[in-house]
């Protein structure tokens, strides 16, 4: 049996794209990659599509999401006139929540299993195959999926779990399932597919499948689908196979201008470090982090070009390759000798000996309140929880501490 295995289509949701107005941004719509998800289905003959939650998005209207998804499965029911028939499983996510039962009690699509509501794992079997799915009923729910009193029901010999939830949490509003994921039920299963975390990742048997489409720079790297097959038996042919289909590609991007030229144009040194960085979307669209060490006159220089209204308005480079200028980290570094500045007993002298101790990664070290003081502003600012995108790597902290001690060099090396 070959089996598609996607989670989070949030279908109308819309998608971070530059600003080209030369762009049909329908072509790159969360839609989109739905109908290309069912184009894939038909056309590589799978027999089995499962959605591990949030296939809705719960800021459109109940009537777009209904059209956006029947389009789909109309598609699917016209070829199951075949002699071929493709089997849809579905559970709800929280942008689900009862919307999704609530609209496909509007029509009648025998091929299609809408599985675990009312917050408790339910099971179907296809051609054999028992699956079995947890659905959220609601916007939130607390507790840990697989503590809930209906896990108990599972006893097949084979199975596949099917869980929309926060995997990587142990408490929470989305259904944290940290302290389950290396449980029995989980290792005993042929695989468990998870949704929620829009980003591919593995722990041990646990699948979190990632959404299809990125969405915007909080979803850097490949987005996918997943094939999975199995035997008569229902054992595994192989690994899951991940396949990149995401119409678009974000990603951030270490530019170093090392060899920046006063006057030249800035995005042929863009162009051509970003040709080898671009992904299998049709558009990658990077933030730059620019890097390197520049004499003092070409970084003030490097400085004024990229707040320039001309560098500001650019966009595409070259190659249906996209970046996002207003949001271009400047971690260059005017050459400055940092060691014998960091000698000097006033404020240049302190600066200096911090982007040192950065460069020397022993900045938590010698800085350490200074640190957690940046670290817990940062942790203020996110606001994204719904799709858990998480803090400000350390890497990152770090490069935006370097960044304006760096501002604040410049500036008082001018004095």
């Amino acid at each position: 049996m070959k089996i598609l295995c996607t989670a989070d289509l949030h279908l109308g949701k819309t998608i971070a794209l530059p600003n080209d107005s030369s762009i049909d941004e329908t072509k790159y719509s969360a839609d989109k990659t739905w109908y290309n998800i069912v184009d894939k289905l038909i056309e590589d003959e799978y027999d089995l599509l499962l959605v591990a939650g949030d296939i809705l998005d719960k800021s459109n209207s109940p009537f777009k999401s209904r059209e956006l998804l029947f389009k789909g499965l109309d598609k699917i029911k016209k070829y199951n006139v075949s002699d071929k028939k493709i089997e849809v499983v579905f559970i709800a996510g929280n942008h689900d929540g009862d919307r999704l039962g609530k609209i496909m009690s509007q029509t009648e699509y025998d091929f299609v299993h809408l599985i675990g509501l009312e917050n408790k794992w339910e099971r179907c079997e296809i051609k054999g195959l028992p699956i079995w799915g947890w659905s959220f009923d609601c916007d939130e729910y607390k507790k840990d999926p697989f503590a809930h009193k209906s896990v108990k029901q599972i006893n097949d010999d084979k199975y596949i779990l099917m869980v929309h939830g926060d995997y990587s949490a142990y408490d929470g509003i989305y259904a944290p399932m940290a302290n389950s994921i290396s449980s029995d039920i989980v290792k005993n299963s042929i695989i468990t597919l998870a949704g929620h975390i829009h980003k591919k990742d593995i722990k041990g048997n646990l699948y979190n499948l990632g959404s299809p489409q990125a969405f915007d720079f909080g979803e850097k790297g490949e987005h996918g689908v997943w094939t999975i097959e199995v035997d008569d038996k229902y054992n595994l042919l192989s690994e899951p196979i991940f396949e990149p289909m995401s119409s678009v590609y974000y990603d951030e991007c270490k530019i170093d201008v090392f060899d920046y030229e006063t006057g030249e144009l800035l995005t042929n040194i863009i162009s051509n470090q970003l040709l080898s960085k671009k992904g299998s979307g049709e558009i990658s669209y990077f933030r730059l982090i620019f890097s390197g060490r520049l004499s003092k006159d070409k970084y003030r220089a490097f400085c004024e070009e990229i707040q320039s209204e001309d560098f500001q308005e650019t966009s595409f480079i070259r190659d249906d390759i996209y970046i996002e200028p207003q949001k271009c980290i400047n971690n260059t570094l005017a050459d400055y000798d940092l060691e014998e500045m960091s000698k000097q007993d006033n404020s240049v002298g302190i600066v200096a000996k911090m982007i040192l101790a950065i460069d020397k990664g022993e900045f938590q070290k010698d800085y350490p309140d200074f640190y957690e003081k940046i670290k817990t502003e940062s942790e203020a600012f996110v606001s994204d929880i719904v799709k858990c995108i998480g803090f400000e790597s350390e890497e990152d902290l770090l490069y935006r501490i370097k960044n304006n001690l760096i501002k604040i060099l410049d500036g008082r090396s001018k004095k």
